[in-house]
């Protein structure tokens, strides 16, 4: 699949992944339904664990810091970090953002866990699927022509920050 992006003189086209999931793959209502036990936990609740599965791109501390929700210290002075449900399902949301933001845009949350653990604690545990990549095809400059004083487009490709065969 290919998708063509153009504007201000810059077109570019993408080489989307086979597998493609379309606009769909960030419904919130299929990311609420993917999880587990987020009705059993109560706002507040203390988080012990926060772990991520299934990410190979991007780090789990990248991962962290891009979402609202985070885990508790292990020492006895560290803050506390408490469950916002609401926070969370929009962290599933942003979880989607991020990898598009890095050029996956056919990620999907495989699932999600959110379970207690003792007395006012929770362990929360995401899965996703990567995916492919997906990739510059082709990247073209045009429109210049008449403009006087342009610089040359080998020139100007070298300033877009993009080439062709590399991650969007």
């Amino acid at each position: 699949m290919r998708r063509a992006i153009a504007g201000a003189g810059l077109a570019l086209v993408l080489a989307a992944p086979a597998q493609a999931q379309g606009p769909g793959a960030a419904d919130s209502v299929s990311l609420i339904a993917r999880g587990c036990c987020l009705d059993d936990v109560r706002d507040g609740t203390e988080v012990t664990k926060f772990e991520f599965e299934g990410n190979r791109v991007l780090s789990s501390k990248t991962i962290r810091n891009a979402l609202f929700t985070d885990k508790s210290g292990f020492l006895p002075w560290s803050s506390k970090h408490r469950l916002d449900k609401m926070e969370f399902r929009n962290d599933l949301l942003r979880l989607h953002i991020l990898y598009q933001r890095h050029g996956y845009f056919d990620v999907r949350l495989v699932e999600y866990s959110v379970r207690p653990s003792g007395t006012d604690k929770v362990r929360i545990s995401l899965t996703v699927a990567e995916g492919e990549p997906t990739l510059v095809d082709t990247l073209s400059i045009e429109g210049l022509e008449d403009v006087a004083d342009a610089p040359p487009l080998d020139e100007l490709r070298q300033h877009v920050g993009l080439r062709q065969g590399e991650v969007f």
